[in-house]
């Protein structure tokens, strides 16, 4: 995950924490489609190991809501990316997707 500042006005600012004023700032955290990976894989696992689509999704924005939200583009392609998760966890030999999506053991 990447990590940028809001300021007071808004703006968002990259900055090292060390540099920035905790009392006038708070600190976001950025999320990747990298994370989907993750994502996905906690949502399988606080299902049983499988789950239908919708399942996964609704785990998703229950739990990240707030991290998909403030990362940008993210917010606009997460379901797409949630997918593009599952064919790297495939290729990788860690899930299935045939009917629901199933993890791998």
């Amino acid at each position: 995950m990447l990590t940028i500042i809001e300021g007071k006005t808004g703006t968002m600012l990259f900055a090292l924490p060390a540099l920035t004023s905790r009392s006038m700032e708070r600190e976001m955290t950025l999320a990747t489609r990298e994370d989907l990976l993750d994502w996905v894989c906690e949502a399988l696992k606080n299902n049983g190991g499988k789950a239908k689509i919708p399942v996964v999704a609704k785990h998703i924005w229950d739990n990240h809501q707030q991290e998909l939200r403030s990362s940008g583009d993210l917010f606009y392609t997460w379901q797409y990316d949630m997918r593009w998760a599952t064919y790297k966890l495939r290729k990788q030999g860690k899930m299935t997707t045939k009917g629901e999506w199933a993890l791998k053991y």
